[in-house]
């Protein structure tokens, strides 16, 4: 499932913004409706993994680190994706001109990682 989100990260970081300069809407609709299904099926699996790998002492803490990783994981797509996006924030905290992050280069980096 990783193979397959990471794959769908990497094409899109190509073709994404020429696909919403060409509002093609439905096509990127479909794409990020099978991202999800695909996240949600390892999500699924994680979950089941945990359960069978965990000592039943130690099964709290599966569900406290699944939990800090999404949070963390939603931290770096929504707040510093948009801080680093932003030129003025660029140029006041970071003394650069352009933005750091680009919507090309972080679907890239994320699917790379």
């Amino acid at each position: 499932m990783q193979l397959i989100m990471c794959s769908i990260l990497y094409w899109l970081s190509f073709n994404l913004e020429q696909m919403l300069a060409n509002k093609e809407v439905q096509l990127i609709s479909y794409l990020f409706t099978a991202l999800v299904f695909v996240i949600t099926c390892q999500d699924i699996a994680l979950d089941a993994w945990a359960i069978e790998i965990l000592h039943p002492l130690n099964a709290p803490y599966g569900s406290s680190s699944q939990t800090i990783g999404q949070k963390i994981g939603e931290f770096i797509s929504t707040s510093l994706f948009i801080s680093l996006n932003s030129p003025e924030f660029c140029k006041t905290w970071l003394n650069i001109e352009d933005p750091l992050w680009t919507m090309q280069s972080f679907l890239y980096w994320y699917s790379i990682v």
